[in-house]
């Protein structure tokens, strides 16, 4: 007796026979598993971890300064500042020549000297202390008045009023002028300046060679006019 079987037609004609199918519903692990891993590895980049992890084994990165120029040094205004600073000075010292008349020296002066003398100690001692041998010089000197009236002025030149008619009449109202004042002033400051300069002391004829400085104006054109007399032999003043 034979037997024939008989195969039932298969309805998916691309299913294969013997291979289960999978199932459409599982849970995909590998998926999240890596989600996971990378959100775990991110949030560990942002963590100080990783420079921990590269200092232990000495990757650490060196990080070179920024090179910054130097600021521009403002710049520095010097000013003069005057330090006056007192220093004694001894006065130099005039040096005679041997056999010198120190009377022609004194430029005009009247020339007066006396020997004055007191006890001291003992010779050694004496020729090392100042002011034990020394010499004195004073000047004394007479500060003249400028001239005023007509015979005063006609002193030094008789013929004036000749030259200059109504002179006598401008000189009863005049002024001396300030500037007669200043010439002596600088007379004495420059005798004092040069005391101990025989050389540069001024002359007897040029201390005394201004006689006046007068202020005029006359009566009627108020004009003013400037009267300077003198006797100047040299311009020095």
């Amino acid at each position: 007796m034979r037997f024939k079987t008989i195969m039932a037609p298969n309805p998916t004609p691309y299913k294969i026979d013997g291979v289960k199918r999978r199932t459409p519903n599982s849970f995909p692990w590998v998926t999240v598993f890596f989600a996971v891993s990378a959100l775990v590895l991110g949030i560990t980049i942002l963590t100080p971890i990783p420079e921990k992890i590269r200092r232990r084994l000495g990757l650490e990165r060196k990080v070179t300064p920024p090179s910054r120029k130097d600021a521009p040094k403002p710049d520095v205004i010097y000013k003069d500042r005057v330090v006056e600073k007192k220093i004694l000075v001894r006065p130099p010292y005039y040096e005679v020549k041997k056999g010198t008349d120190v009377s022609k020296t004194s430029r005009g002066f009247d020339y007066k000297y006396e020997i004055q003398e007191k006890a001291g100690r003992s010779a050694s001692s004496e020729r090392e202390t100042d002011g034990t041998y020394e010499a004195s010089l004073t000047f004394s000197i007479v500060r003249p008045e400028a001239a005023r009236r007509l015979d005063e002025l006609i002193k030094q030149n008789p013929d004036l009023p000749q030259i200059l008619p109504g002179l006598e009449n401008l000189v009863e109202k005049s002024r001396v002028s300030p500037f007669f004042k200043n010439l002596y002033d600088n007379k004495k400051s420059r005798l004092k300046l040069y005391a101990n300069r025989f050389d540069r002391v001024l002359t007897k004829r040029n201390y005394f060679d201004c006689e006046t400085m007068l202020e005029l104006e006359h009566s009627q054109s108020k004009r003013k006019v400037f009267l300077f007399q003198t006797d100047m032999d040299v311009v020095s003043d």
